[in-house]
């Protein structure tokens, strides 16, 4: 493997200009010789992992009060009118909040459930 990615190092050095030849063969030492070790996770990954985890809490209470909210708010409409076209407008309007906040638990659940394997 080694040798076969020194032939492969020659050939594009070999027909590469002088100028492109030490870039191309610092960016390959770089690569080659950089170590990364960690001994714990990133403080801004855990960090990151937090504020999710706070974010998706809050959601899982607040689109249900505000879907139920909102829901409330078209009902109100809709008794308060005799217009058949205003009834049907307020029936569309009340299934897409039903359905956008069926989504919107959905996912801010899932988020929840990835989130939990990181811990």
């Amino acid at each position: 493997m080694l040798r076969k990615s020194k032939k492969i190092l020659e050939k594009v050095l070999h027909k590469c200009e002088k100028p492109y030849e030490i870039t191309i063969l610092a960016a390959m030492l770089v690569m080659v010789l950089t170590n990364n070790a960690y001994a714990e996770t990133p403080k801004l990954v855990t960090g990151t992992i937090e504020l999710f985890k706070a974010i998706s809490g809050w959601l899982l209470l607040i689109i249900p009060a505000g879907a139920g909210a909102i829901l409330g708010y078209h009902a109100l409409q809709k008794t308060m009118t005799e217009d058949d076209a205003v009834i049907a407008d307020k029936n569309k309007k009340m299934k897409n909040v039903l359905i956008s906040a069926a989504v919107a638990e959905t996912a801010s659940g899932l988020v929840t459930v990835v989130l939990s394997f990181y811990s």
